[in-house]
């Protein structure tokens, strides 16, 4: 149970990651002489690219693509699409077990106490 509450935190700890990261890039001014909001229209083609199934082609509106960074996104594609699938599978095991472990009373396994404390 552990393991896979690692597992869930990661994934949905990359998930958030990556659909808040527009909100937190700066665009410098000076870049291919594009305005922020044509590189975040781009930006946010990658990012859909990346995340739906659905979406089979990188279409770039404004920047341009390398070969190279064309297949770069795809294998990125593949590493996030199996991140969300691990994330789908592992919530409702994890709520599962904990609820398994609730009606045995094993829910005190989950207090963690250091080695270096002890309790009297």
């Amino acid at each position: 149970m552990t393991l896979l509450s690692l597992v869930v935190a990661i994934s949905i700890a990359l998930f958030i990651v990556i659909n808040i990261s527009p909100f937190f890039i700066t665009i410098p001014k000076h870049l291919l002489g594009l305005s922020a909001s044509e590189l975040m229209t781009d930006y946010g083609n990658i990012i859909k690219y990346i995340q739906l199934p659905t979406q089979r082609a990188l279409e770039l509106n404004y920047l341009p693509i390398a070969p190279s960074a064309v297949h770069h996104f795809k294998d990125v594609k593949h590493l996030i699409l199996l991140n969300e699938a691990v994330m789908v599978v592992s919530i409702p095991l994890l709520v599962f077990g904990l609820k398994k472990q609730k009606r045995q009373n094993q829910l005190w396994r989950w207090h963690y106490v250091p080695s270096s404390i002890q309790i009297k």
